[in-house]
């Protein structure tokens, strides 16, 4: 596993202290973390997942338009694993 050189690298402390116990901990559940460095807030994680990658199902353009990505960005970070950091979003999926 090539940790250096990742997003991840830049928010190791961040992650491991939001998360984990230990460093080594970190590293065990490396796989388990997605890095979402081109999001800046939840809100721009919640746009990726209508827009991008889908994980709501299909969503027309015309519906996309009503969605209150700030509001389901909130909602998600409420019910989810998330760290927002200067680097980006990381979700922990456990």
């Amino acid at each position: 596993m090539e940790v250096e050189g990742t997003t991840l690298y830049n928010v190791l402390s961040e992650v491991q202290s939001e998360w984990f116990n230990s460093l080594e901990e970190l590293l065990e559940h490396f796989d388990d973390i997605i890095s979402y460095s081109d999001c800046n807030s939840m809100e721009d994680v919640a746009r990726h997942y209508v827009e991008e990658s889908n994980a709501f199902g299909d969503i027309s353009m015309k519906i996309q338009n009503y969605i209150d990505y700030q509001l389901l960005g909130r909602d998600m970070e409420l019910e989810g694993d998330f760290l927002v950091t200067s680097h980006g979003v990381f979700e922990y999926c456990r």
